[in-house]
């Protein structure tokens, strides 16, 4: 068995490569207060197969590295407004609010030694907010209009192609 990332710690795996702590939060692997310890320490602890997390880590970094890239200078419009949304918004819908539970938990915990962490809190709501924004602006009034535009339909109305509700978001104004 190869032991590769084994005596790696948490934190500095997930600092190498940080969507690798989405599968640690699957398990339950604590890579911000327990990020110190070493992924077959934190896998022993929660008696969890090191080599199967291990597995799904190499998997993760492998998804990242094969993602291939259409050339969006020839793309049809429509088929970059959903890449776009597809992609770049829904990456962002699935990330802001855990990030910001992330940010909460590290405020509430290690705040009254570090003030600092709820003034950069509430800079991070307001960030998330403005971007919530920008999104679903582009969503309701920029893209609809582009491809209007293009097309040449005038009225039709361009949907997001997926469930904005799935996103726990605010619905447009």
């Amino acid at each position: 068995m190869e032991a590769q990332y084994h005596q790696d710690t948490l934190g500095s795996l997930v600092a190498q490569n940080p969507i690798r702590s989405q599968v640690f939060e699957k398990w339950g692997l604590d890579y911000c207060c327990g990020g110190r310890r070493s992924l077959e320490e934190a896998c022993s602890e929660k008696r969890l197969d090191v080599a199967a997390i291990t597995h799904e880590i190499r998997l993760c970094d492998r998804r990242e590295v094969e993602t291939s890239e259409a050339d969006w200078t020839t793309v049809p419009l429509s088929q970059l407004v959903t890449h776009i949304v597809q992609t770049h918004h829904a990456y962002l819908y699935a990330e802001l609010s855990p990030l910001a539970q992330l940010l909460e938990k590290v405020a509430r915990v290690h705040g009254k030694a570090h003030p600092e962490l709820k003034e950069l809190q509430a800079v991070f709501t307001d960030f998330k907010a403005e971007v919530n924004s920008h999104l679903i602006q582009e969503e309701t009034l920029l893209f609809p209009l582009i491809l209007s535009a293009h097309t040449g339909t005038g009225g039709t109305r361009w949907k997001p192609p997926y469930n904005a509700s799935a996103f726990n978001r605010e619905p447009p104004l």
